[in-house]
């Protein structure tokens, strides 16, 4: 009974909630670890307190538990991960919420370190007029021209990709698709736009297997490019 309710909390998590793939499995490498936890204090779910989840987050620290000891980012994932199926149970099964009040660590926010201009500018100046290195131009000129996520970059199709008359120019734009399904649609800069046409012309064609692929950027053997792929650049 218990699996086929945390079958069913995933499924209400990529679905109802619209999470992506990625961010499910964390939810499920979390509960992994609390369920573990359950097991070796042979405790079921309807028996947890708040007093037991106090001790989970101290075994998580290291206390009781030479296996592992994880960082506080991590624990806060893992709370809130625990507090989301706590929820989930008390909404549609009817359970005491043990976790009503269980919130994650306060965590220092780190500012993210910046590329220096030699870094960006030796990343964008990509060599090669291989077709994967025309790609690559592309993918880059297009991550730094619109700030997206690598994964909102490699999800795009080519109608994503949009050429309008404006009173003065044309404007280039590009759809985005971020978490939870939501749309945006950002102005592409002209380095981008020459960097996009030229795979478009000369890699894209070649590298595309049968002419219904719907992705803009491909790899070698015609399918969509993947996120690992995207990270090798």
């Amino acid at each position: 009974m218990a699996s086929e309710k945390l079958a069913n909390f995933f499924n209400f998590l990529s679905i109802e909630k619209g999470l992506s793939k990625n961010t499910t499995e964390a939810y499920r490498r979390d509960l992994d670890r609390f369920f573990h936890y359950l097991s070796i204090n042979q405790l079921s779910v309807e028996q947890v307190t708040a007093e037991d989840l106090s001790m989970y987050v101290a075994w998580l620290r290291g206390m009781n538990n030479s296996d592992f000891k994880i960082g506080e980012s991590t624990i806060s994932r893992n709370i809130i991960s625990v507090r989301s199926y706590f929820s989930y149970l008390a909404k549609e099964h009817k359970y005491s919420n043990p976790a009503a009040n269980f919130k994650p660590p306060k965590i220092s926010k780190r500012l993210p370190k910046a590329l220096s201009i030699d870094q960006v500018l030796r990343i964008i100046n990509i060599s090669g007029t291989d077709l994967v290195s025309v790609r690559d131009r592309a993918v880059v000129e297009l991550l730094y021209s619109t700030g997206a996520r690598v994964s909102e970059i490699i999800n795009l199709n080519l109608h994503d990709i949009e050429t309008i008359a404006s009173a003065e120019d044309l404007i280039t734009t590009v759809k985005l698709k971020g978490k939870g399904g939501k749309e945006r649609v950002v102005p592409i800069g002209s380095f981008a736009v020459t960097a996009v046409n030229d795979y478009l012309a000369r890699a894209r064609p070649k590298l595309s297997k049968v002419s219904t692929q719907k992705a803009l950027f491909l790899n070698q053997r015609g399918g969509r490019l993947t996120r690992q792929s995207a990270w090798n650049i």
